[in-house]
């Protein structure tokens, strides 16, 4: 629990390889901190919810461009 807050921080970096020979296509990190509405693991959890959502979204995003 922070000050000013608490959040769900989501620290991830994805390498899109190519299926034949394994060399990189491209690389990301993704990043999110979320804050969460209440200072208990419900309010944790909820929050992380929200970070994994975002990820998932992003990352197809980032796939298909």
């Amino acid at each position: 629990i922070y000050r000013n807050g608490s959040y769900a921080i989501l620290s991830i970096k994805l390498n899109l390889l190519h299926g034949n020979n394994s060399h990189l296509i491209k690389t990301r990190h993704f990043d999110y901190r979320i804050p969460t509405a209440t200072q208990d693991a419900k309010g944790f959890i909820e929050a992380n919810q929200k970070a994994l959502n975002q990820f998932q979204s992003d990352t197809i995003e980032w796939i298909v461009q």
